[in-house]
């Protein structure tokens, strides 16, 4: 009996005369295309001029990101457009060929052929809205 009481006793905490601390941790997060400024400080304590060098790479590099993107920006509209003028063209051709069968007086082929025409333009803009718009979600969930 007198082996339980000492293990109860030795399991109560107000039996211990351990010492009790306590620490504290501070945590700070900074997010960003330079160093947080008391860094940016540290830096120009250790080398005389660094925080501005750092802040001209960053605005450097900010330029050159901003001239990427509108160039791929144009590069998309020209794209699209030479898309739009390639359908229209395609489909011109198509209505013609089709026009000329139905004239000649084969009404079957002129039948398939203006319908293949129209529906393949419909699902061309169909589709490529389609995609232009699951383009620009992706790019808002990246951001």
């Amino acid at each position: 009996m007198s082996n339980r009481s000492k293990k109860s006793d030795s399991n109560h905490p107000a039996k211990f005369n351990k010492k009790q601390g306590a620490y504290l941790q501070a945590l700070s997060s900074y997010s960003g295309p330079i160093p947080h400024p008391d860094i940016l400080a540290h830096y120009d304590e250790i080398y005389q001029g660094a925080a501005k060098i750092i802040i001209d790479r960053a605005e450097k590099q900010l330029d050159h990101r901003v001239d990427m993107e509108k160039s791929v920006v144009k590069s998309n509209i020209l794209n699209e457009k030479l898309g739009i003028i390639s359908a229209f063209l395609i489909a011109l051709a198509f209505g013609y060929i089709a026009y000329r069968c139905a004239i000649a007086g084969h009404d079957w082929p002129a039948s398939i052929i203006g319908k293949t025409d129209v529906v393949g333009l419909v699902a061309t803009f169909i589709n490529g809205g389609g995609r232009n718009i699951k383009e620009l979600s992706q790019k808002r969930n990246a951001e």
